[in-house]
């Protein structure tokens, strides 16, 4: 399910790609607004011509692999997993309870209490040296190695370092991936057979890859229009509940790939503390020009509109229901998505759009 930080997917791009902000001044109440700014509750700017921007649509060819990969997706997260006491082999879900120290000093510990710590035998989680001893092993075997890492390990916390480790197996599980037939997707999808199975896949990943490809259009000309506006004030409280956000976002992230600081989300994504200072201001700017041009266009989202529009945006989020949204966003959240989504099809409406077969590296 998407949440909160779902926002991550279009607060990262602005940095990686290096977006440029508008013209702007501090936000102070001592600030002398143009006569042609726009004022709107978060702040003033001068809008930028938006009549006629361009911009390019990226197209997503989907081919047979395509399918055929989400189609194994499909079936693997349909898979049920069964205890088995043989030799582990290649594939095998593999519960570790295990202790990992560098000079002495405890790096990682996973026991038994705590439900340990499973891989994927064959992965190299924790390096290829590790899986060998792992495959042909049993539950209840135990071990110890030393293992010395490359600069440009993936983990962080052992690139470079030599690990102790003592290591028990804890438990395997086999996974039983279901067999495609027209029954499977009769009983699990109501469709009649795997051909019609394969095109629906097909027909998903493919309004899947215009939807982004469109939101990503809007997202570029709204980028486009707050670089060439000239923001003249704004607010304290939209600068806090942006900084808040983004910050927000980064914490998150780096629970969920498990980084010790955000020091290391930073240097993930080649970024510095200015580089996410300069973030909290883009989407400062890009806020303000978007309700600016709500606001001229008389784009507003009324109490009769909200819920439909609200629960069609909580099943495009993957939410079970509009309720369950308001869990992770405030309704003032949902009206400004709303609205922006809003704001972005005028802009495209009104832009002229090239399209282009979509790069391989970005497929």
């Amino acid at each position: 399910m998407k949440t909160k930080y779902l926002l991550l997917t279009l607060v990262i791009p602005f940095v990686v790609s290096g977006c440029g902000s508008a013209s702007t001044s501090s936000s102070t109440s001592d600030v002398e607004i143009s006569e042609d700014a726009v004022v709107t509750e978060d702040g003033a700017v001068v809008l930028a011509d938006y009549s006629s921007l361009e911009g390019t649509k990226e197209v997503t060819t989907v081919t047979d692999e395509d399918v055929e990969d989400e189609i194994e997706t499909m079936l693997s997260d349909d898979a049920d997993y069964t205890d088995v006491t043989r030799k582990i082999k290649k594939g095998d879900y593999v519960t570790l309870y295990m202790t990992a120290t560098i000079d002495g000093e405890e790096l990682y510990e996973f026991t038994e209490d705590d439900g340990g710590y499973e891989i994927v035998a064959g992965d190299e989680d924790f390096g290829a040296e590790i899986d060998e001893k792992l495959i042909g092993s049993k539950v209840g075997n135990s071990f110890s190695i030393t293992v010395t890492y490359n600069d440009d390990f993936d983990d962080s916390d052992l690139a470079g370092n030599t690990v102790d480790y003592e290591i028990e197996i804890g438990a395997v599980q086999e996974e039983n991936i279901p067999e495609l037939t027209d029954d499977y997707v009769k009983e699990n999808y109501d469709i009649d057979t795997v051909e019609e199975f394969e095109e629906a896949v097909r027909e998903s990943l493919e309004d899947t890859n215009e939807e982004e490809s469109v939101s990503n259009l809007g997202q570029d000309l709204i980028a486009q229009v707050t670089e060439s506006s000239t923001i003249e004030d704004y607010s304290d409280e939209l600068y806090e509940t942006q900084k808040e956000l983004v910050e927000g976002n980064y914490e998150y992230y780096m629970e969920m790939v498990g980084a010790s600081s955000l020091d290391e989300i930073y240097e993930m994504f080649d970024m510095t503390e200015d580089d996410v200072a300069q973030e909290v201001m883009d989407s400062v700017y890009t806020t303000i020009v978007v309700e600016a041009i709500a606001q001229v266009e008389g784009i507003e989202i009324s109490d009769d509109d909200y819920d439909s529009l609200a629960e069609e945006l909580a099943e495009s989020y993957d939410y079970d229901s509009l309720e369950d949204m308001e869990e992770d966003y405030t309704e003032d959240e949902i009206r400004y998505i709303l609205i922006e989504e809003q704001v972005a099809d005028l802009l495209i409406d009104n832009a002229t759009v090239t399209e282009v077969e979509a790069s391989d590296d970005e497929e």
